[in-house]
């Protein structure tokens, strides 16, 4: 996913809202040559079985759908799903470079992104070419995070619990010997599993993970540094910029003059 392909696109041909009957599931649409479908789940829940097992897939689920593929039409029973349809025409030999999956996050901008796609396209004041690249640019960014924050499929449950572990408690005094005793695995065991799936060590993957907190509230923010040491789940000052220095090659204070909104002033 090094390149959005819009230049493949060649134009927005549609923006429609469906909403599925109460119990009846909708005909799956086979998607014509030359035509790129994106659907965006607004409400309900739909039921992805393309894949080794069946999915729940809830408000904020991205499906693309390239040549020769199907529209969604499955639907967990009592959540009849709703959605935002959008329909391009694309070169005859559009590569989709983009998992059929992806996931946004934030409901309220799903709603607000859903209104807004509506609302431009069916309005003649608005330039179609325009409007075609905020919305596929918009989707494909979704796709792009989601893809740097999404598990691997295939990794073992012990090392997703690690990873997710990290994720929720990086800010407190965590050690690696707490993260393998809340994994129920050894540490050598939780050393293996990080270096075949991740080809990285536990300490480093936790430390990358406070270094990206440290760097966001340092540009972000006013907090003085020796509070922003302790958020991110360092005791000792010292030590946090020294780890930071080695981590971006230069000192916390440095990094906030460069990258701080006074900067540019």
């Amino acid at each position: 996913m090094r390149t959005d392909n819009f230049k493949n696109i060649i134009d927005l041909q549609n923006v429609s809202y469906f909403k599925a009957h109460d119990t009846r599931e909708p005909t799956p649409s086979t998607i014509k040559n030359k035509i790129l479908v994106i659907e965006l789940i607004t409400g309900g829940c739909v039921i992805d079985d393309t894949g080794d097992k069946a999915l729940d897939c809830p408000m904020g689920s991205i499906f693309w759908h390239s040549p020769g593929g199907k529209t969604i039409y499955h639907f967990k029973k009592g959540e009849p799903y709703r959605c935002l349809s959008i329909r391009f025409s694309v070169k005859k030999d559009f590569p989709l470079i983009i998992p059929r999956y992806s996931f946004w996050d934030k409901p309220v901008e799903v709603l607000n992104f859903t209104d807004e796609a509506l609302r431009c396209f069916h309005d003649d004041s608005y330039d179609n070419e325009i409007l075609a690249r905020f919305i596929y640019q918009t989707l494909f960014w979704k796709a792009y995070s989601y893809s740097k924050t999404k598990l691997p499929d295939n990794i073992p449950l012990e090392l997703k619990k690690a990873i997710q572990y990290i994720q929720k408690e990086f800010t407190s005094d965590l050690s690696v010997n707490q993260i393998a005793e809340h994994s129920d695995i050894s540490i050598p065991h939780l050393h293996s599993l990080f270096k075949k799936h991740l080809n990285n060590t536990p300490h480093n993957y936790l430390l990358t993970r406070r270094m990206q907190h440290a760097r966001y509230l340092l540009a972000t923010t006013n907090t003085p540094i020796k509070q922003i040491c302790q958020l991110c789940g360092f005791i000792n000052l010292e030590n946090f910029c020294r780890r930071f220095k080695r981590f971006t090659k230069t000192t916390p204070s440095h990094y906030r003059d460069k990258h701080s909104i006074d900067h540019f002033e």
